[in-house]
């Protein structure tokens, strides 16, 4: 049997520690900031703060959409004539 890979390496939970600081609750842009500087993705180091037992602000509730609210009107608007 082959041994796992550790995903979290204690350097990488040292990192992640020192970006976030005591913020509390962790925000999403400091969640984003240590996806990018890690590599990880933004859930897996969501997840990773809550199994350290911190509070992470709701991605999808901070999460701005990526579409403006004037494209998202155009986009409705061009679906409604496209189906009508």
């Amino acid at each position: 049997m082959s041994e796992k890979t550790k995903k979290w390496s204690d350097e990488a939970v040292a990192t992640l520690n020192s970006i976030v600081g005591d913020t509390s609750p962790v925000t999403v842009e400091l969640v984003e900031l240590a996806a990018t500087t890690l590599g990880f993705t933004t859930r897996s180091i969501a997840s990773k703060l809550r199994k350290l037992e911190r509070e992470v602000a709701s991605m999808a509730k901070e999460k701005v959409s990526a579409f403006s609210e004037a494209r998202q009107k155009e986009e409705k608007l061009r679906y409604y004539a496209k189906n009508n």
